[in-house]
């Protein structure tokens, strides 16, 4: 039931950060680093995009983004990793592989990463032949517990269940600030609700003067919807830029974004607010209408 064995000194979702310096002008970058056995090729069923898959003490393997920030070809170039530890050591590259992020994180937007030999002993996956996962989960549970006290009972996760358990955090970050954005898109439809409401209430004599002088109700939508579009324009063409940086700030460093470069995604944003702005002066402004506008400046 057992088809491979893979060892890595982290779990594949836990790649650690590293800063990586190559050439002569020490250019640098920060990607992450993972130690694994020399079949992690063929375990993962990775292809050479470069060079070959071949792990040594002496060599390493990057993924594509690796090679895009070196912007040249990389295959046989020496490269110095910068441990944690400020521990350096040079390495050779030896290929450059296809994507790992779908085996890590579910993204292809991956940074950069390189794969180096291990040299120790770390954690240990197992690919079960296709069809057989319950049996061979069983198998290897079986075989776990000949070797630990009856007391200790052997937990076996997939790759899947390890990468949703350390996005917990990230899922609940995600959740907070999406029933936060809710909120404050309500508070602000409030406020434009409250701040239209309160004007057409202090304009009610000018609009009933406009009446009494022949405006239509066409003619008066278009005098406050104009105001009202203005102010609209003005406040998103303020607002939407600082948002832009406040977002690409906060999820620049993020694997998994969304797509907030999208034009759509602003334009949704204000077409909402300026329908949600119209129809509220539509509403005010037919009801302030009805009234005699005798009565209204009887009132004033």
């Amino acid at each position: 039931m057992v088809e491979d064995i893979l060892e890595v000194q982290d779990k594949l979702p836990n790649t650690q950060i590293n800063r990586y310096t190559w050439g002569e002008k020490e250019d640098n970058t920060l990607g992450g680093i993972l130690y694994a056995s020399a079949n992690i090729g063929s375990f993962l069923h990775l292809q050479a995009l470069s060079g070959s898959l071949k792990l040594d003490e002496q060599s390493l393997l990057v993924n594509d983004t690796f090679m895009k920030v070196i912007q040249k070809n990389s295959v046989n170039q020496s490269i110095q990793s910068v441990r944690i530890n400020n521990d350096s050591k040079g390495y050779r590259i030896n290929g450059v592989t296809s994507p790992l992020a779908r085996f890590v994180d579910g993204s292809e937007d991956f940074a950069s990463l390189a794969i180096v030999l291990l040299q120790e002993q770390g954690n240990c996956y197992v690919r079960i032949r296709e069809g057989k996962d319950k049996e061979g989960k069983a198998y290897l549970e079986q075989t776990i517990k000949e070797f630990l006290p009856e007391s200790i009972q052997p937990e076996i996760y997939s790759l899947k269940d390890e990468c949703q358990h350390i996005q917990t955090t990230e899922r609940m970050l995600r959740d907070v600030f999406s029933f936060f954005a809710i909120v404050c898109l309500i508070i602000t439809l409030l406020g434009i609700y409250a701040a239209i409401s309160q004007d057409i209430e202090r304009r009610r004599k000018e609009v009933a003067i406009r009446i009494i002088n022949g405006a239509s109700l066409k003619n008066i939508l278009y005098l406050f919807t104009r105001l009202y579009m203005a102010l609209l324009l003005v406040a998103t063409l303020l607002v939407f830029p600082l948002m832009w940086t406040i977002t690409d700030s906060m999820l620049k460093n993020w694997v998994v974004r969304f797509n907030y470069n999208n034009p759509l995604f602003w334009l949704s944003i204000f077409l909402t607010i300026t329908l949600f702005t119209g129809f509220i002066v539509l509403i005010k402004i037919q009801r302030t209408a009805r009234i005699n506008p005798a009565e209204i400046i009887k009132a004033e």
